[in-house]
């Protein structure tokens, strides 16, 4: 009986053994940076939006579930005038977790530990306030505008219940959010 030199030994991974699973209770609770939906054109501005998702893992690699946000923004066009923008942001947020995908589609084995990576879906409704000030004259607004955005993310599970998360793309109220998750 012979015994090679060199092993290789091909572990299939289950689905129950990823850091996202079906089933899986998601709550993420982030800060968000760089304003979307606004406008702004050509100014200066900075504001920091709150963001909160709750999703529900219904099928081997999708989740989806509900948001809530809310932002003020202030912009300075070039001392000419300044404005403000508070938004409220409700809606559903779908993702599609890469990682338990890939394995299942490509038949592979790859399972980078405590790490969830994800493409969001985010649609809902925005609610938004908008106050200008021009000169001596003052002018107040509302809106409700129709959202919709794709962002890729990231889950970091240092924990098996809390870890960190971030996420980069058009989102509800921002260009970057970054936070905390959790696994209810």
């Amino acid at each position: 009986m012979s015994t090679p030199l060199f092993a290789q030994n091909t572990v299939r991974v289950e689905t129950g053994d990823f850091t996202y699973n079906q089933g899986d209770n998601i709550l993420n609770l982030g800060l968000g940076l760089g304003a979307t939906g606004g406008w702004g054109y050509g100014s200066l501005g900075f504001g920091v939006s709150l963001l909160g998702s709750y999703e529900f893992g219904f099928h081997r690699y999708i989740s989806v579930g509900p948001y809530v946000g809310f932002a003020n923004y202030n912009y300075d066009y070039f001392g000419y005038s300044n404005s403000s923008v508070t938004s409220l942001a409700i809606g559903a947020k779908g993702s599609l977790h890469v990682i338990p995908f890939i394995a299942e589609v490509f038949d592979a084995s790859w399972n980078p530990e405590k790490v969830d990576l994800y493409v969001a879906v985010y649609t809902g409704v925005r609610i938004r306030n908008n106050r200008y000030d021009v000169g001596n004259s003052d002018f107040n607004d509302s809106d409700v505008d129709l959202s919709f955005g794709t962002v890729p993310g990231i889950r970091y599970m240092p924990k098996e219940n809390i870890g960190i998360f971030g996420e980069l793309g058009y989102g509800p109220l921002s260009v970057f959010t970054v936070g905390v998750t959790f696994e209810l």
